[in-house]
C-alpha cells in the first residue's frame, strides 16, 4: 500500500472539519461591543428624569431619550421572553428622593451597566422587545 493509499484509508473513518463554522458570528458578542452602549445626560423633562441612550445594532447606531420606567418594562419583558438568560438587575423603583443628584448618578450607572450586559447577547439586542 502506498503512502497516499494509507492516508486515504486512515481518513475514511474520520469526519471532515467544516472550517467555515469557525468563521461564523457568535450569538454572544465580545466585550468590545459593550463600549457601543451608553446611558448619559440625565435631565428633567416634564417632571421626569430622562436619560440619553446610545447604542449600535445591526441597523446601525441609534440614540433616544428613555425614562427609568421604560428600562423597568424592558427588563420585565426580556425576563419573560428569555427566562434562562441571567439579566443584570436594574435599580428598584423609588418614589421619594428620586431626584437627588447622587441617586440619579447611581441609577444612570446601573442602567448603563444593564444595557451593556444585555448587549452581550446579540439575539436580545436584535429582538423585537429590545
Amino acid at each position: 500500500m502506498s503512502d497516499t493509499e494509507e492516508k486515504k484509508a486512515g481518513q475514511e473513518g474520520e469526519e471532515e472539519i467544516d472550517y467555515n463554522a469557525f468563521q461564523q458570528e457568535s450569538v454572544v458578542s465580545t466585550e468590545n461591543d459593550e463600549s457601543k452602549f451608553q446611558v448619559t445626560n440625565p435631565q428633567t423633562v416634564s417632571g421626569h428624569i430622562v436619560y440619553t441612550c446610545k447604542g449600535v445594532d445591526s441597523q446601525g447606531p441609534w440614540e433616544g431619550n428613555r425614562r427609568f420606567n421604560e428600562f423597568y418594562k424592558l427588563h420585565e419583558v426580556l425576563d419573560s421572553h428569555y427566562p434562562g438568560i441571567p439579566l443584570p438587575a436594574i435599580p428598584p423603583k423609588k418614589s421619594v428622593g428620586n431626584k437627588d443628584v447622587k441617586f440619579i448618578s447611581e441609577r444612570r450607572f446601573y442602567l448603563e451597566r444593564f444595557l451593556k450586559k444585555v448587549s452581550q447577547y446579540k439575539f436580545i439586542i436584535e429582538s423585537q422587545p429590545f
